[in-house]
Formats: C-alpha cells, structure tokens, sequence
C-alpha cells in the first residue's frame, strides 16, 4: 500500500492565511505576524497552516496527517500533533508536540502551502490512537456493553481508515512499534471492519458482534436476482437482518423508496431490524429484539422440516400393476 494515498482535495479548505508584521485591516491576528481574514475558520487544517507558520520545521501529524490523507471523521475540535527533533516544546491550546522515533516518511498535501510537511498515514494512525487511549480527544458514543467507550472511538476510526483503504495491517503495526501497545493494537483490530459506512453502523456491529454467524454488508438481490438492498449486517442462512437508518432516510423519497424495499424483503422472507440514532442508546434491547428474530425464524425452519418428514410418500404408479 502506497503511504502517501491519492486524495480528492477539491473540498479543502484554502484559506489566504496573511504572514505580516503589521495589522491586516478585517483580519483577525491569531498568531504574532499572522492575520486570517473573514469568515476566520477555526478548522483543523487552518490550524495546520497556521502551525505551519510558527513552526516551519515542524511535521503535522495525528489528526490533521489523517484529515489531508483523507479521514472524514469530524475533527474540527480534534487536536493539532506537531512532530519536531528539535527543542522539545511544551503542549499547548489543544496542540501537542512529540519527538519522532524513527526517520518519518512525509509528503506536502496541502495545495496553499507547499513546504508544510505531514507524516503519512499509518504514523499519523497511530497518533491518533494514542491521543483517544488518552482521552486527549473525545467524542460522545453510545455505551456498548462489554468495550469501553475509548475503545469504541478507537475502532471508529479504524472502521473509517479501513473503508477508504488508507491502511495496511503490516505497516500499522509497525508505526506502532514502542508506541502504542501491540495486544491492543491486535484487540482493536478485531473489532474493526473495513466495511462499515458509518460510525453510526460501527456501533451497531459492535453492539450485535456477539451474535453467532452475523455477516456485515450483506448484499440481498431481488427475485429477478438484481441488488435490492445491502443489509448493514445480517444471518443470511436464517434471512434476518439488520440495518441503520441515518439522517438520509428521513428525506420523503428515500422513505417512500424504503417502504417499497421492506415490502419485498417481508414478500421474500427476510426478518428485518431498522434502528435509528435514538435506539442506539439501548443496546440490550437491540440485542434481545434482534435474538427473537432470529429465534422466530429458527422456529419457522424447524416446523417447516417436520412437515416435510411428516408427509407421507406417493404411492408407486399402478398403470402397468395387474388387477
């Protein structure tokens, strides 16, 4: 895997970030010499820039490395990690400042300021899982019975990292080497799946990971075998699933859209569990439901092959049988 990925950058932020000694008129100065202009952001990536400024030889790493190679988290009030070999600075304003361990590889995302040098992504990883163990950087999660809710973030980012293709298992553990601790390291992994979508659906797989046989991302076609729909995580040899329903499906077409889908799967014998934002907050009760459809359909199996024991055999044709 490449460490310096291709990333789509037409939606960065590029803000004029003005270096002066003297007053910018409307600008606002947020650094000794350097102004920002209006609408003055507060991103992590002007933040990066503006570190950039005061510390040039500095390497942006953490939050900020993993935003410019392509996280889509939100990091807006994430930290700002600064990697420097020289005098170690003291942390600061929600900005930390770290030695490196090894030779970083680095490349120059950022298409304003072309000498601001960021870690690649599996050091910048690792940073990250440092800063949420921490708890440096928090975000509210629902709780998940069984996994703290530091080890929730930690797999959500993974989860996010893992399904834009941005790491490697090989090289995150070597960035983590001396580090951040390997056995966790490997539990987190066995958390993480690279298929979920959201972070939202990374809780719900958490909260169902127990279940026996659950599949993630189940594709369900159709009877004319096109794709209907893509279950979030399903027990296919049973036909129950279970989906998320973020804010997108709240638009009236996409509601009427799902009506037409959950007819089909009802039609085709597909048991389904649509959870919302608010029931995440109940994860025993998801469980329970999402167990009693499974324990209906096995029901349903079980009468079904006790008919067919139960039917009697055709009796053999007689055309040709003497009277």
């Amino acid at each position: 895997m490449e460490p310096f990925p291709r990333v789509d950058q037409s939606n960065f932020h590029v803000n004029p970030i003005i270096p002066s000694k003297t007053k910018t008129p409307g600008c606002r100065q947020v650094a000794p010499g350097i102004y920002l202009p209006p609408p003055f952001p507060n991103d992590l990536q002007t933040r990066a820039q503006i570190a950039h400024l005061q510390y040039s030889r500095c390497i942006i790493g953490g939050w900020a490395a993993a935003h410019y190679a392509g996280l889509q988290l939100e990091t807006t009030r994430a930290p700002l990690t600064l990697i420097s070999a020289g005098n170690h600075r003291r942390c600061k304003e929600n900005v930390y400042f770290l030695r490196p361990m090894r030779e970083l590889q680095v490349w120059h995302p950022d298409l304003y300021f072309r000498s601001l040098a960021v870690s690649e992504i599996h050091h910048a990883a690792v940073d990250c899982l440092q800063l949420l163990e921490k708890e440096r950087h928090t975000w509210r999660v629902p709780k998940v019975p069984g996994i703290t809710d530091v080890q929730v973030r930690q797999v959500q980012l993974l989860d996010e990292l893992r399904h834009r293709k941005l790491l490697d298992g090989t090289q995150l553990v070597d960035a983590a080497t001396g580090r951040f601790s390997r056995s966790k390291l490997y539990e987190l992994g066995k958390l993480s799946d690279p298929h979920a979508q959201s972070p939202r659906e990374t809780i719900l797989r958490l909260i169902l990971r127990d279940i026996p046989n659950i599949e993630s991302q189940v594709r369900i076609d159709s009877p004319t075998g096109q794709l209907l729909t893509t279950a979030d995580l399903a027990v296919p040899r049973l036909k129950v699933a279970a989906f998320y329903d973020g804010e997108a499906h709240l638009a009236r077409e996409q509601r009427d859209y799902d009506s037409k889908v959950w007819a089909l799967l009802s039609q085709m014998g597909w048991r389904c569990l649509r959870v919302t934002s608010g029931m995440l907050s109940d994860p025993r009760w998801i469980v329970a439901h999402f167990l009693q459809l499974l324990a209906m359909a096995e029901a349903e199996i079980a009468t079904l092959d006790s008919q067919m024991i139960r039917q009697p055999k055709a009796k053999p044709d007689d055309f040709l049988a003497w009277p």
